[in-house]
């Protein structure tokens, strides 16, 4: 599955995909971009942002996977 869609934020729309169970930015018109450099994410708790826009995305539903525990 493959989609394209575009969320209007403050600046002007950002351009999500979706494909394979992934998702990412793949444009904004957020002067620095980060969100696009981003890339992919795919695992439960990820997180992608544009800021500046005011758009988040990210990945819910199933187990979260940790890198690190704090006690």
């Amino acid at each position: 599955m493959n989609l394209w869609t575009c969320v209007d934020g403050v600046l002007g729309e950002s351009v999500i995909r979706v494909s394979d169970g992934r998702i990412r930015f793949t444009d904004s018109p957020c002067p620095a971009r980060y969100c696009v450099h981003t890339g992919w994410i795919e695992r439960t708790g990820e997180v992608a942002a544009c800021l500046p826009n005011g758009v988040v995305i990210e990945i819910r539903g199933g187990p979260r996977k940790f890198d690190a525990i704090n006690l």
